[in-house]
């Protein structure tokens, strides 16, 4: 587990990871803990039991303050679930598919991505993935590969 940049954590995480690490460590170094220990601790800790099994877990494998830091739900902004070979084939076709004078539709992209990736055997991403990586592309970049330079200085 890697250590979080220590100056961009706020005074809250810090009093949060401080309020939890001895529920946690005196839950952790129980021999013969049952469920309802974990109850407890997470009606003390105002969370539900299945959270403090995630922080258990967390700090078997790091019993440090820093791995009771609060962290985001879901994955990281702008990161990615597709396998470096997809998103490839996606940047691929971008460039040489959509970004063209003939500017197909997002629709057609995505037929051209999924005839890609079979050829190649991978996972077929979703419309929703390539729409994305359509919507991550700086707007002169798309502008200029479908309409033109001068279209794109104009605008």
């Amino acid at each position: 587990m890697s250590a979080p940049d220590l100056s961009t954590i706020t005074e809250a995480a810090w009093a949060e990871a401080r309020r939890r690490f001895p529920i946690i460590r005196r839950l952790a170094e129980m021999t013969g803990r049952t469920r309802a220990d974990v109850r407890k601790a997470a009606l003390e800790l105002g969370l539900g039991p299945t959270h403090v099994y995630a922080l258990l877990k967390r700090y078997a494998l790091d019993p440090r303050l820093t791995t009771m830091l609060p962290q985001g739900r879901g994955p990281k902004r702008g990161s990615s679930r597709l396998t470096p070979e997809v998103d490839d084939v996606i940047d691929d076709v971008l460039g040489s598919f959509y970004l063209t004078r003939q500017q197909p539709r997002v629709r057609d992209v995505v037929d051209e991505v999924h005839i890609r990736c079979r050829r190649l055997g991978l996972v077929l991403p979703g419309r929703k993935a390539i729409s994305n990586r359509i919507e991550m592309r700086p707007l002169k970049d798309v502008v200029t590969g479908r309409r033109g330079r001068k279209a794109a200085r104009d605008r």
